[in-house]
């Protein structure tokens, strides 16, 4: 997927910068092999190349991207689910035909402590790991099988400390738990009459319920899904997932301050700080505001940090290249940007739309400006043309320019991004230091025009 000039030599990054791995935890993984469920608290044991070190850590973060990518689209409920699903088939369980050497368990756990080295350096950086993967266990845990769950369950000891509450305690809430199953019965407007009563009778009878504080469970407290009674909740065994994401999301947390304490073991090895670093630098804009009222340019160079550049490229491409008129930002969080386009007057251009290949009555056409991959997205705001989940992208490359892409989203390229700011920087240097140069020793420049044919005079920098 990338060829950086990359060295065939073996990396034992994972082994040798978290020795911390037991039997019993080796022992869960081979139970689990075919699982996609797991709190990552045993960093793996093999050894990969360098090649595939990068290529499992870019896998997993196609995959975390994807879920940003989705979200900001507004695609929710179950098309999320089966679009991450595939991308997470895709990615990280290819049981080897992507080249590897590993199965899809085992890249799995390779690529999530790759991507925990490098998004384990700031608070931000980690709040966004932690987000993403927590969201990528509830996905996978919803759509795993019954009899995996209940494995991982058993194997993790998840519920040992709130055991299922006993018979004469179910007997004397019952009035109040099976008020959940009507209220949810209700919700959805099912009738029946005895049957469906037999049926909650059913279901009441065979659920395991658990007693657990109620700050274990404040998604479920917030959303009344439970029963309160003396600072305690009654969870049901089908609600049971709040507590396993609870206990995932805690468990990752204290690992990222802990990979960072440790950042030390792996930073002094350049083969894999480079390529750690780098990944760090894709996923999101940090420690900088997406406005571009006031503030400088930051000397001109293109990178993340710096959206000032980027929404200057991208709008010069929509007004000289596209012919849109009056284009106006808006700020989208901390990685992306909005631009609409002919706000005042709008003109042919921004009424025409590539997605139903017509003009629209009005400005229709909306872009989103996204920092990290320096991508910029078309859409039309027209409810049949969203309808159909087509958008059209663009793409700053590594001379600079913005160019368009396609109907397809482009790749996660690290080193078109990393070449790109690099050659961005050298040319904002060179500028400078020609411009220094001319203005500390103007006779020399003089000079130089004099020299020059009055054709070639204007090449000189002024």
């Amino acid at each position: 997927m990338l060829a950086v000039g990359r060295r065939t030599q073996s990396s034992s990054a994972t082994n040798n910068n978290f020795n911390s791995s037991s039997s019993s935890s080796s022992s869960r993984n081979k139970t689990n092999e075919l699982c996609r469920l797991s709190f990552y608290d045993s960093p793996p044991s093999l050894d990969v190349d360098i090649d595939t070190f990068e290529m499992y850590g870019i896998a997993r973060l196609q995959v975390l991207r994807r879920i940003d990518v989705l979200i900001a689209r507004g695609v929710t409920g179950d098309n999320l689910t089966k679009e991450i699903n595939k991308a997470d088939s895709q990615q990280l369980f290819t049981n080897g035909v992507d080249g590897g050497t590993c199965n899809g368990t085992d890249k799995d756990q390779i690529s999530h402590y790759i991507l925990r080295m490098a998004y384990c350096q700031t608070e931000e950086l980690r709040r966004w790991f932690l987000s993403n993967e927590c969201k990528l266990f509830k996905i996978r845990y919803d759509t795993s099988k019954a009899s995996s769950v209940d494995q991982f369950l058993r194997d993790r000891d998840v519920l040992m400390q709130y055991p299922p509450i006993s018979g004469d305690e179910k007997i004397r809430l019952r009035p109040k738990l099976i008020g959940l199953y009507d209220r949810g019965s209700s919700s959805s407007g099912g009738s029946g009459g005895n049957s469906t009563s037999n049926k909650k009778e059913y279901n009441y009878n065979t659920t395991d319920f658990y007693k657990v504080p109620f700050v274990d469970v404040m998604a479920l407290v917030s959303r009344r899904e439970v029963y309160i009674e003396a600072g305690y909740a009654y969870v049901s065994r089908s609600k049971i997932l709040s507590i396993v994401e609870g206990k995932f999301r805690t468990s990752l947390s204290k690992s990222l301050i802990q990979t960072y304490q440790m950042k030390f073991m792996w930073s002094s090895d350049t083969r894999i700080a480079s390529i750690v670093n780098k990944l760090s630098k894709v996923a999101f804009q940090y420690g900088g505001s997406t406005s571009i009222v006031g503030g400088g340019i930051n000397n001109g160079t293109l990178s993340a940090a710096n959206p000032q550049r980027i929404v200057q490229i991208f709008v010069d491409y929509l007004t000289t290249v596209m012919g849109h008129s009056d284009p106006k930002t808006k700020p989208a969080g901390v990685n992306k940007l909005y631009v609409s386009v002919g706000t005042k007057r709008p003109n042919t251009c921004d009424k025409s739309c590539p997605i139903a290949n017509r003009m629209h009555k009005s400005n229709s056409q909306k872009y989103t400006i996204f920092f990290d991959t320096f991508v910029m997205e078309q859409g039309c705001w027209d409810g049949v043309c969203q309808a159909t989940g087509r958008h059209v992208y663009y793409q700053i490359k590594e001379n600079g320019r913005c160019v368009k892409v396609g109907w397809t989203p482009p790749p996660l390229d690290t080193t078109m991004i990393a070449n790109t700011q690099m050659q961005q920087c050298q040319n904002t240097s060179n500028t400078n230091t020609n411009t220094s140069s001319s203005s500390s020793s103007p006779q020399q420049t003089a000079a130089k025009k004099m020299k020059l044919s009055p054709t070639k005079s204007m090449q000189v920098s002024p």
